[in-house]
């Protein structure tokens, strides 16, 4: 048990935040946030919310030569579900938000790398209408198995018991 215990903390994903801030673009510009890998694979998280302003642009750019091409992304998303983009390559991505509207922008940018997920999602919750659905088929399911095996079990305790035997 403990064994698998500690399987499970060395195989589980490591994350490194890279920024949680909130960001100022001005009209018609762009700033951007470059994450550079080395050696590992990693996941690149990001989550874009904006503040203030409405035309913003995500923009995740991989290193020249990576032979991927960029991912724009039109915020905003929930927070409990960032973009998220596989790094396969070693170099530098770059992570723009671009204000291409005519007032300035602010956006509450988190950029997290994760390590040890390749493709890996993390599980999400359900809403609720689907969540009350799954539970209720379950019970249902429980409630069916229960009533088959008490038909089929309650039989054989109604029984008398059989008489005294003898041994030869």
């Amino acid at each position: 048990m403990i064994l698998l215990l500690a399987l499970l903390l060395v195989a589980a994903p490591q994350r490194l935040a890279l920024v949680e801030e909130t960001v100022d673009v001005g009209p018609k510009a762009a700033k951007g946030l470059t994450a550079v890998l080395q050696q590992q694979r990693a996941v690149i998280e990001v989550v874009c919310r904006p503040v203030e302003g409405d035309d913003v642009m995500l923009i995740i750019l991989p290193p020249e030569g990576a032979g991927s091409r960029p991912v724009y992304v039109q915020p905003p998303r929930p927070e409990d579900h960032p973009y998220r983009y596989l790094a396969v390559q070693p170099g530098e991505y770059q992570v723009v938000v671009e204000n291409r509207g005519e007032f300035p922008a602010r956006v509450a940018l988190k950029v997290t790398l994760v390590f040890g997920a390749f493709g890996a999602a993390e599980p999400l919750t359900l809403p609720p209408p689907r969540r009350r659905l799954v539970v209720g088929v379950s019970l249902l399911f429980l409630a069916a198995l229960g009533w088959v095996s008490a038909r089929r079990i309650l039989p054989l305790f109604r029984r008398p018991p059989p008489g005294p035997q003898r041994l030869s």
